[in-house]
C-alpha cells in the first residue's frame, strides 16, 4: 500500500470538523475509513480501484455509511 504525503493528509484532514484529531487517528491506523466532509476543500476524491474497492468494502463491514460512489472499471 502506497503512503500518503504528509502535504496530502494535511490536505485532507483540513476538511475534517476536528483536523488534529483526524490526524492522530490516520496516525494510529492509517488504514482505518475515515468519512470526510465534501465540497470546503473538494468535492471528489479519485484513487486507484484497488484501495477504492478495499476501501468501500471496510465502510460496508464496519457499518459506516456510504455516500454516492462511482467505479470507472474502464480506467481503473
Amino acid at each position: 500500500m502506497q503512503r500518503m504525503t504528509r502535504r496530502g493528509i494535511e490536505w485532507l484532514s483540513a476538511a475534517a470538523h476536528n483536523p488534529a484529531e483526524c490526524r492522530q487517528v490516520w496516525a494510529d491506523d492509517p488504514r482505518r475509513p475515515s468519512l470526510l466532509p465534501t465540497g470546503r476543500f473538494f468535492d471528489v476524491l479519485s484513487v486507484e480501484q484497488r484501495l477504492g474497492m478495499e476501501m468501500f468494502d471496510r465502510l460496508q463491514r464496519s457499518g459506516m455509511p456510504v455516500g454516492p460512489a462511482i467505479a470507472d472499471r474502464k480506467a481503473q
